[in-house]
């Protein structure tokens, strides 16, 4: 499985309050796309990427608090644009270190 393609963008202003991205694999399962997205973006510190798809409204605050797997809080810095009626969202997401 390989990482979905980095799009480098800077997100569009916020209309509404930021929201970020962590969740684990305990059964030790390989890491799905949107880790390794995030591993690849950590390559590029200060750098803002979009995710080439939309995502669950909660995941910006997910990678932001380190609730995806592979992924510590603070060390990513995550936000949503886009919202759709249907609670899916345009990610937006650079790596700032471990805080």
């Amino acid at each position: 499985m390989s990482a979905p393609k980095l799009i480098q963008e800077e997100p569009p202003p916020s209309r509404t309050n930021r929201a970020g991205i962590r969740s684990g694999n305990p059964d030790g399962s390989p890491p799905g796309p949107m880790t390794l997205w995030l591993w690849e973006i950590r390559k590029r510190p200060g750098v803002w990427f979009r995710y080439p798809e939309q995502v669950s409204a909660n995941t910006p605050r997910n990678v932001r608090i380190g609730n995806h797997s592979g992924v510590d809080a603070g060390e990513f810095e995550a936000t949503g644009r886009g919202w759709t009626k249907d609670r899916k969202c345009t990610l937006y997401a650079r790596w700032v270190g471990n805080r």
